[in-house]
């Protein structure tokens, strides 16, 4: 049962490789959109599979499931911050990268978020088949047994070029956007997982999407998986 992790520099459009990725090997796919969709259907969703055969429920909906049941447990040893219930946790996982380092959330704290993302991260991995993009999952997942870690990069100035040939939008706006995304994620790995988000042993492959075009890269991931120890 694959568990897949993607990083990637803004502009590096690793969530799309690793959709690909995703769609290759038919496995679900997880981002950060998916999981603030699933905190806030969270109430629906439960009872839903309270009624339904989970094998016939959406994605959302299962992930929504594993929301309540990672939130339940964790009340119940008391790993993660009470604070941190259904009301809080859709907030709590739409936090950008940019959140992070521009202000401190007055109701949760930042090890209160590590503690309810790695619990989120764990129970997603444990159910398996899965590519989960983002969050520092290639941290809080390390030492998950089969886990791969891929990151997508490339030099700013390419990525600057490959945003403004994706979106259409000028140099300077994507420079801008560039720029505040490399801050906030380096801010977010520093300040939260206390390590560099460009640590080089910290991924099993390291892929330069100025180099390599997506389907290079999506083709090498898929040859390089089950070659991982």
């Amino acid at each position: 049962m694959p568990v897949v992790t993607f990083a990637g520099n803004a502009g590096s459009y690793a969530r799309d490789i690793a959709r690909s990725v995703a769609d290759a090997l038919r496995l679900d796919y997880v981002d950060q959109a998916l999981l603030v969709e699933a905190a806030r259907r969270l109430g629906v969703s439960v009872e839903r599979v309270e009624e339904i055969d989970e094998r016939t429920l959406t994605l959302g909906e299962r992930l929504s499931h594993m929301l309540s049941t990672v939130l339940e447990r964790s009340a119940g040893i008391g790993s993660v911050d009470p604070m941190i219930g259904t009301a809080n946790l859709e907030a709590m996982l739409a936090r950008t990268y940019e959140d992070h380092a521009d202000a401190a959330d007055a109701t949760i704290s930042d090890q209160s978020y590590v503690n309810a993302l790695r619990a989120i991260l764990a129970e997603i991995a444990t159910r398996g088949n899965v590519v989960i993009v983002g969050r520092g999952g290639n941290i809080l997942l390390r030492d998950w047994p089969g886990a791969f870690h891929v990151s997508v990069t490339a030099p700013r100035e390419a990525r600057i070029k490959r945003m403004v040939e994706r979106t259409g939008i000028d140099e300077a706006q994507a420079t801008q956007r560039v720029d505040t995304g490399d801050r906030g994620r380096a801010s977010y790995y520093h300040k939260l997982l206390h390590t560099e988000h460009d640590e080089p042993n910290a991924y099993h492959l390291s892929l330069n999407c100025a180099l390599m075009s997506d389907d290079a890269i999506v083709k090498t991931v898929l040859a390089a998986l089950p070659l991982a120890s």
